[in-house]
């Protein structure tokens, strides 16, 4: 059992890990951060939670490709998660809570054209944080939803996967030489594109331990090698810098060795994005009706069960659904009627 590797631990577990567990664990801290900043409060867990989040999506994003092994199987796969949890928590944001809470009349709120303009939402690099008379008074003002400001990098780095694996150089070189190129453009501080390069470290950080997933062990001893740096980082104030290399190991060490056993794991992991998605808005509302003196951990308490049960919901009612037809071809995802069929079963 020394000295094992990352894929030694893959093959002999499968999907028996604690990737669930800890996917549900960062949308928990979605909610829990959040919390201080709709309380007017900072908080400064925000970042850690969105390095673990891209470190764990370029490992498990490069595994998909490396799977499918195609292009439009792939980008299929992607969309099919991403897309209809979203496209649910736009359209119930624009048009049942819209109307609920807006400080403006019903009518006013659905002929204003900002309205629909957050509907550019769902084209991902355009998003919209604002909706007519929304949470003006908030100690957050006027943002609606501020967790989904990272789909869009998110969605950029799945291109990048797309188009490594479609040219046949998603390997250990090219991997390797765009983790240290990313590092020298964050260092020099170029200017386009800045803060997506800064969290593309930690993405590629994710890919890079999977193309070496058989050569790294995940032993104790390194695990807390990695938390002495995570510590100097932390006292050098270069916490975010180190947290690429050893925060990464961490991440893994945690997610394919401890032995956590819970029946209703696989279900958390389910849970996650919904409550994401859902998490913040639900947030904002709680704020709205509960006025001034909100502490973050009310907020957090309140907020936590009802974005469970949305994404229990979701899970059921449209990801589940949409996951079910990866496997289908494009065509009868979305379907096409004939005009002519449905005229004759009316007649």
């Amino acid at each position: 059992m020394k000295n094992r590797s990352i894929d030694s631990y893959i093959v002999s577990k499968g999907r028996n890990n604690n990737l669930d567990i800890f996917r549900f664990t960062l949308a928990t801290l979605v909610v829990y951060s959040h919390s201080y900043w709709i309380t007017g409060t900072e908080d400064g867990t925000e970042s850690l939670r969105v390095m673990m989040f891209f470190i764990i999506s370029g490992f498990f994003i490069s595994a998909s490709y490396n799977r499918l092994n195609n292009l439009k199987s792939y980008f299929k796969a992607r969309a099919l998660r991403i897309f209809p949890a979203l496209i649910l928590v736009v359209l119930l944001t624009v048009f049942l809570l819209g109307p609920l809470v807006t400080t403006l009349q019903t009518g006013d709120y659905l002929t204003n054209y900002q309205t629909y303009h957050y509907l550019k939402t769902l084209l991902l690099f355009d998003i919209q944080y604002d909706l007519p008379g929304l949470f003006e008074n908030n100690p957050e003002t006027l943002v609606v939803n501020g967790s989904i400001w990272t789909i869009y990098p998110e969605a950029l780095y799945y291109i990048v996967v797309g188009i490594l694996g479609f040219t046949k150089i998603l390997n250990k070189q090219i991997v390797l030489f765009l983790f240290i190129l990313t590092h020298i453009l964050y260092f020099i501080q170029f200017p386009i594109g800045h803060l997506y390069i800064g969290f593309f470290r930690y993405f590629l950080a994710g890919m890079l331990f999977y193309q070496f997933k058989n050569k790294i062990p995940l032993h104790y001893s390194l695990f807390l090698l990695s938390g002495i740096g995570m510590y100097i980082g932390y006292l050098t104030e270069h916490f975010a810098d180190y947290f690429v290399f050893f925060g990464t190991y961490m991440v893994f060490y945690f997610i394919y060795v401890p032995k956590i056993e819970l029946s209703f794991s696989r279900q958390l992991g389910n849970y996650s994005y919904g409550v994401f998605l859902f998490g913040y808005p639900i947030q904002q509302t709680i704020a709205l009706l509960y006025g001034e003196g909100m502490t973050p951990l009310l907020n957090f308490v309140i907020a936590m069960p009802i974005a469970i049960l949305c994404a229990i919901v979701s899970w059921n009612l449209v990801e589940k659904r949409a996951l079910a037809m990866k496997d289908k071809p494009i065509k009868s995802i979305v379907p096409t009627f004939s005009f002519r069929k449905q005229w004759k079963k009316v007649s």
